[in-house]
């Protein structure tokens, strides 16, 4: 993915790591590649491409991330956006394709992405384009922090009742 224009999509559900891979992978880039990365989360892209074109500046931002070695766009379908911020995103993939590489995380699997789209016609589209030249990675739906936080909950316990056994036989 680092030489050559190569894509990566990330599925699973929320905490299980995918936005700390695709960071990786771009410090990655930058540290030891020497190579120009660009990220967003999902939503503040499809709303400057919507500022964009409100302005009359529409395709400035695609042709600003061309410069880029790999564009990182984070958390497709946590938050909605417009049908036509789902048109300005598929137009600026289809910028982007075999010219950039594109990482992008999502809790939604392909066919779940019209929802996110509003038009399925568009959707199948949108998706030949990043999956063409893509190693897709999927991450599970166990939560690493829901695991954290649940065994930390349970060494607390452990040692409140560590400490209430040691009270009640010195007493």
């Amino acid at each position: 993915m680092i030489n050559a224009v190569q894509n990566v999509v990330l599925i699973g559900g929320p905490g299980t790591g995918k936005t700390h891979l695709v960071t990786a992978l771009g410090v990655q880039a930058v540290q030891h590649h020497r190579k120009k990365i660009r990220f967003f989360s999902m939503v503040d892209l499809v709303n400057a491409l919507e500022q964009e074109k409100i302005l009359n500046k529409a395709g400035q931002l695609a042709d600003r991330l061309l410069r880029f070695d790999l564009v990182i766009l984070d958390e497709l379908g946590c938050l909605p956006f417009s049908s036509s911020g789902g048109a300005l995103l598929f137009h600026l993939l289809s910028k982007l394709y075999e010219q950039t590489s594109v990482a992008i995380n999502t809790n939604l699997s392909f066919s779940e992405w019209a929802s996110v789209f509003g038009d399925a016609q568009m959707t199948t589209a949108l998706l030949d384009r990043p999956t063409h030249h893509c190693d897709i990675l999927e991450t599970g739906n166990d939560s690493f922090r829901f695991k954290a936080s649940t065994a930390k909950r349970k060494a607390n316990k452990e040692i409140v009742h560590h400490f209430t056994n040691v009270k009640t036989k010195g007493t």
